[in-house]
C-alpha cells in the first residue's frame, strides 16, 4: 500500500512517479525494520523487470525512515476508474487489455517474479492506449 506522487528527475529532465510505502502503524521496530527491508528488496526485485507493459521502476530510496520507488510515470487511468466511468467495456478492448498485462505477468514470472496484487486498481491504462 502506498501513496503515489508525480515528480520531476532534475538530473535526468523527465517526469517520474515516486510512490511512498506506507507502513503498518503500531508495528514493533523489529517488525517495521523488516517491512522496511522487504519493501527495498521487492523494490530491487521489480527493477530488474524490463518489459513494455510493465511500469519501470527506476530506483529505491529511504528517506526519513519510509521507503520510496522511483519509477516509470505513466499519464493513465486505473482499470477500475475506467470501470466505474463506463460500466462494460466491449469484447476487444477486455482482450486486449488481457493479452498486455498476461504479457507482463508471463515476463516477471520468468524473471522469477511474483506480482501478489493483480487487481483492476493495479492495471493502468494509458493514455496513448498502453496497458501497463
Amino acid at each position: 500500500m502506498g501513496v503515489v506522487w508525480t515528480a520531476h528527475d532534475e538530473r535526468l529532465h523527465r517526469t517520474v512517479a515516486v510512490k511512498q510505502l506506507l507502513l503498518q502503524p503500531g508495528l514493533a521496530e523489529a517488525d517495521t525494520d523488516e517491512a522496511k527491508r522487504r519493501a527495498m528488496r521487492e523494490g530491487r526485485i521489480a527493477a530488474r523487470l524490463q518489459h513494455p507493459h510493465a511500469v519501470a521502476v527506476y530506483d529505491v530510496a529511504e528517506d526519513d525512515s519510509q521507503p520510496w520507488l522511483i519509477m516509470e510515470y505513466l499519464p493513465s487511468k486505473s482499470l477500475s476508474a475506467v470501470l466505474s466511468e463506463r460500466g462494460t467495456l466491449p469484447p476487444r478492448d477486455v482482450a486486449s487489455i488481457g493479452m498486455q498485462v498476461a504479457s507482463a505477468l508471463a515476463a516477471a514470472h520468468n524473471a522469477g517474479i511474483v506480482h501478489r496484487d493483480i487487481k483492476p486498481g493495479n492495471v493502468l491504462l494509458g493514455d496513448d492506449g498502453t496497458v501497463k
